[in-house]
């Protein structure tokens, strides 16, 4: 038998190498796939950042029909240039063999071969994990905030819901909610998804201007500020410095329309985020003499910028 030149021998073992590359890639998908999974569980992210692997992280995995480890030879192609017939032949086996001593040592060597890095994958998980901390303490907030709302509201605060439905439907004809019984319409105002506020009727283009006297707990979510620091805040602050004049402009052709629709504009929560509201409607509110006391604004359609 003549023996392999060089050229030859490393042409084969990269041969070799390809083939095992192929057999490993089916699970790259996998791995960057379930990467944010791994993110939203506390222990595995805990133990990841640490450089530890987690010894049930096949779970992750699992759970979507997935795994991250082949549990069967028939899960892994492997190919050989060599004459033996058997497959797994002793070229390749000798390869499992020092992959599962490599995986021992550090076993974040099977995340490399996959296309990810130690580093890559630990900063990845590292800035989802930061991610999903802030949204959770943001959700937990905002949810803390209406339900301190719902129970702080006091009497007047619900003789207040009621102005503003039926002002809703003087100004427009139709009603603001759906719910027909006036003894539930406070509640229902409070809790429905629109986003409904108020302020009183002092002048739009005085200094501090109206100040806040109502809010639903999705006008309470989307500004971010609890019922407490609502109500008295002055409305102006609702929006940015450059926002205000516009601002102002329209609640006083509101004022001397009573009733308006299709207003846009850019509001700045509590936290300091900006959002597009669109097609808000403001309208007067009248007390029970038929006297403007206030104004009201609501609106189904904004995002975040």
């Amino acid at each position: 038998m003549t023996p392999l030149g060089p050229e030859q021998t490393d042409v084969r073992w990269k041969q070799r190498f390809d083939n095992l590359q192929r057999a490993l890639r089916q699970l790259e998908a996998a791995v960057q796939a379930h990467q944010a999974l791994l993110g939203q569980k506390a222990r595995w992210s805990a133990q990841l950042l640490a450089g530890v692997m987690p010894q049930d992280i096949e779970r992750a995995f699992a759970a979507s029909g997935r795994r991250l480890f082949p549990f069967k030879l028939q899960e892994v192609r492997s190919e050989c240039t060599c004459p033996d017939k058997i497959n797994p032949c002793k070229h390749v086996s000798a390869v499992y063999y020092l992959m599962g001593e490599r995986f021992s040592e550090d076993p974040f060597v099977l995340f490399q071969l996959r296309g990810r890095t130690r580093a890559q994958l630990l900063s990845d998980l590292a800035v989802q994990r930061r991610a999903l901390l802030a949204k959770k303490a943001s959700e937990a907030k905002a949810a803390k905030a209406a339900k301190a709302a719902q129970g702080a509201a006091p009497a007047d605060a619900r003789q207040l819901a009621s102005c503003i439905v039926r002002s809703h439907r003087a100004g427009f004809g139709r009603p603001l909610l759906s719910e027909p019984d006036p003894a539930h319409q406070p509640q229902a105002l409070f809790a429905c998804p629109t986003v409904v506020l108020a302020h009183d009727g002092s002048d739009p283009g005085g200094d501090p201007g109206p100040r806040l006297i109502y809010a639903n707990a999705a006008a309470l979510r989307l500004w971010e500020r609890p019922w407490g620091q609502m109500l008295g805040l002055p409305s102006r602050l609702t929006a940015e410095p450059q926002e205000r004049s516009g601002r102002a402009q329209v609640l006083l052709r509101a004022r001397h329309q009573h009733a308006i629709g299709g207003y846009s504009g850019v509001r700045i929560s509590g936290s300091g985020r900006r959002f597009q509201i669109r097609n808000a409607r403001l309208w007067t509110l009248w007390d029970a003499d038929g006297q403007p006391c206030g104004q009201a604004a609501a609106f189904n359609d904004w995002w975040w910028l």
